[in-house]
C-alpha cells in the first residue's frame, strides 16, 4: 500500500482538524461544566473565611462584657433567692416549732378541763389533738 504524499498531506489536515475540534470540545466542556463548579468550591471556602474574618470583627468586646456582666447579674439574683430559701425554711422550721408547742399548750388545758370534769367538746377536741400527736409521733398511745 502506497501513500501518496498529496494524500498523506490531507489526512494530516484532518487529523490536525480533528485534534483541534477535540480541543475546542474539551475547551467548551471545561468552561461551561467544570470551571464554574471549581470557582464555586473555592468561592464557597473563601467566603467561610471571609465571614468568619466579619463575625470577629463584628463582634465587640464591650458586648462581650455586658454578656459577662449579665451572667454575674443573674447569678447574684440566684444566690440572693437561695439565701430567702434558706431564711424561709428557717423561719418555717421555727414556725412548725412553735406551733407545736402551743398545740401541746392546748392540749394540756384540754386535759385540765377534762380531769376537772368538762365533757362534750372538751372531751372531742382533747381527743382529736391526742390522735393527731400520736399520728405525729409526737405521742405514744392513748393516755
Amino acid at each position: 500500500m502506497t501513500i501518496e504524499i498529496d494524500s498523506l498531506g490531507a489526512w494530516l489536515g484532518v487529523i490536525a482538524g480533528i485534534i483541534t475540534s477535540v480541543s475546542i470540545i474539551v475547551v467548551t466542556i471545561w468552561k461551561l461544566l467544570l470551571q464554574p463548579k471549581i470557582r464555586q468550591e473555592i468561592n464557597s471556602t473563601t467566603n467561610c473565611a471571609v465571614m468568619a474574618d466579619e463575625i470577629k470583627n463584628k463582634v465587640n468586646k464591650d458586648e462581650i462584657k455586658k454578656v459577662y456582666q449579665k451572667i454575674d447579674e443573674v447569678n447574684d439574683k440566684v444566690d440572693d433567692v437561695m439565701d430567702s430559701h434558706e431564711k424561709l425554711k428557717v423561719s418555717v422550721e421555727r414556725s412548725n416549732e412553735t406551733d407545736t408547742y402551743l398545740l401541746y399548750g392546748i392540749f394540756a388545758c384540754l386535759d385540765a378541763l377534762k380531769q376537772q370534769g368538762a365533757n362534750g367538746i372538751v372531751t372531742q377536741r382533747y381527743n382529736d389533738i391526742q390522735d393527731y400527736l400520736i399520728r405525729r409521733g409526737e405521742i405514744s398511745g392513748k393516755e
